[in-house]
């Protein structure tokens, strides 16, 4: 390793004690911004981060990093007043030493929303201006809104957006967000709607704004054909029985077993036959996130994977498809032979998708979003406990990450 870097990670894990010197001496931000040379903003938050902290946890905290000491202090502000908030951070700390800093963050959200599930806890919009424009005569704005709203707002946003970028009228799509979200508060959303081939007004699996029912069944299994079969031995068409439960409703998706019994999202229903939305649709909603392990770029965003590549003779069917975002599709290897910088495959027993790292670890994205698509959806459905079935491979990589 570089011996610069080297100098920095042996610094890295000193986060907590740097805090505890903060705390202790009571330095100003001018002078800690000095010392430091760091800006006063930053400062300001490492003095805010100490504050949190009491001498136990930091002492507990000894070996972490600044980044996983801010990750933990969310709680202080995010979890609702009548939650024990020191006894959550001293558990944080204790799980924080085996975790990533990504890893970490997404299990503090993921803690923070269990635990305030049910209670009563306001949570503030805001959209701020910044008061002077930078040496570009640039101005900024911050906003805060719920994340699900966020993310309407940004895959909604996101066609136009890159439609800038093919134009040549943006050089990324952060600066196409920018002119689309502009041009939408004053101009209005008409003519901005749909810029790709596969988002068009007569598509009904435009993801991004229409809702999706989800039918399980578990009477029915799928034949080669097509059609399904009922516990009574009666072949019906999918067709028919989408139509008589939510006819009112628009389309579905139908989750129902294959070949091997796992419980899949396997049909959208009723529409004209478009099979590149069809399997695109079905990824997005199988998945919900980039099945690349340190990923939270939303499906809806990423391109459609081949997991066995389709230069290798893999097929373009539902159970060979997978979301991978830009970046992550670019670098994946799609011939696992040749590793270089690894590559995503499905557990052929739970229909799940991992990653397998250039040094042989195996490992998935655990983001909460990720098990709240419709695969993880069918895991929970399928009638065999699975999960106590796992091969080794899988349990020790769960191990692993504990």
């Amino acid at each position: 390793m570089n011996t610069c870097i080297a100098d920095f990670a042996a610094l890295a894990p000193r986060g907590a004690e740097l805090l505890t010197a903060i705390k202790e001496t009571g330095i100003t931000k001018h002078a800690l911004a000095v010392e430091l040379q760091v800006s006063l903003s930053t400062a300001s938050l490492l003095i805010a981060v100490a504050a949190i902290f009491d001498a136990e946890e930091l002492a507990s905290a000894t070996g972490l990093s600044i980044e996983k000491m801010r990750a933990i202090s969310r709680t202080e502000l995010t979890l609702c007043a009548d939650v024990d908030r020191r006894q959550v951070r001293l558990q944080l700390i204790a799980e924080a030493h085996a975790q990533t800093v990504d890893e970490l963050k997404a299990h503090v959200a993921v803690v923070i929303e269990k635990l305030n599930e049910g209670r009563e806890r306001r949570r503030k919009w805001h959209l701020r201006y910044g008061a002077e424009p930078d040496a570009d005569g640039m101005g900024y704005l911050l906003a805060k809104l719920p994340a699900e709203q966020i993310e309407t707002l940004r895959n909604s946003l996101t066609p136009q957006a890159r439609g800038y970028v093919q134009a040549g009228e943006a050089v990324d799509e952060a600066e196409g967000h920018a002119k689309a979200l502009y041009n939408r508060v004053m101009n209005g959303l008409q003519g901005h709607e749909h810029v790709e081939d596969w988002e068009d007004s007569e598509n009904p699996l435009d993801v991004r704004q229409r809702p999706c029912i989800v039918i399980p069944d578990w009477e029915l299994e799928t034949r080669v054909d097509g059609t399904v079969v009922d516990t009574n031995g009666s072949i019906i068409k999918i067709e028919d029985i989408a139509n008589r439960r939510v006819a009112k409703y628009g389309f579905a998706v139908m989750v129902h077993k294959d070949h091997r019994g796992i419980m899949r999202p396997q049909r959208v229903l009723p529409i004209k036959r478009l099979a590149d939305a069809e399997q695109r649709f079905l990824a997005i909603t199988g998945h919900l996130i980039c099945q690349h392990p340190d990923c939270n770029v939303r499906a809806v965003r990423c391109e459609i994977h081949h997991i066995v590549s389709f230069a290798a003779g893999g097929p373009t069917e539902n159970d060979n498809l997978c979301p991978l975002c830009r970046t992550h599709n670019l670098l994946n290897d799609d011939n696992p032979e040749n590793v270089k910088n690894g590559h995503v495959f499905t557990d052929p027993e739970t229909g799940q998708t991992w990653y397998k790292a250039p040094d042989g670890t195996v490992r998935r994205n655990w983001h909460a979003i990720n098990d709240r698509g419709l695969v993880a959806y069918g895991l929970r459905l399928t009638e065999e406990n699975i999960r106590a079935r796992r091969p080794n491979w899988v349990i020790e990589a769960m191990k692993a990450l504990e």
